[in-house]
Order: C-alpha cells, then structure tokens, then sequence
C-alpha cells in the first residue's frame, strides 16, 4: 500500500490541489464505483450513469483551486 493510498480524503484532495496527480487518482479509484452506481441507480442508463460520473469528476478536478480546507468532500 502506497503512501497516497493510506491517506484521507481531504488529505488526498490537498495533495492533489499541490500538483499530486497521484492522489487524484486514487480519489477517483475510491469513488469512481460508488458514484457511478448512485447515478445507475437515479437514472436506470448505463450511458447517463457514465456521463454523471464523468461530469462529478471534472467538477471536482475545475474546483481544486477553490477547495477549502474542512469542507466535506463526500457531499
């Protein structure tokens, strides 16, 4: 287990927002499924469910410059 892998999320996300694009990764190693499934779940299309979970990370990938620190990734 990497050092990337055995941090948090905020801890992850700051990494990220300092230029670690590992930590990205594992962001999106982490929540890829479970996102994706919620999205299945709301629309019942494979292709809608792929689209949400693709515009959920570029969301957070554009937001990395106003992240503040506490905020809960996870809402």
């Amino acid at each position: 287990m990497s050092f990337v892998q055995q941090k948090d999320d905020e801890e992850l996300y700051l990494s990220y927002v300092d230029g670690n694009e590992e930590a990205f990764q594992q962001l999106y190693k982490r929540y890829y499924t479970p996102i994706w499934s919620i999205a299945f779940k709301k629309t019942k299309n494979k292709d809608n469910a792929d689209e949400i979970t693709q515009e959920t990370f570029f969301k957070i990938h554009s937001a990395k410059t106003k992240y503040k620190k506490g905020t809960n990734l996870k809402a």
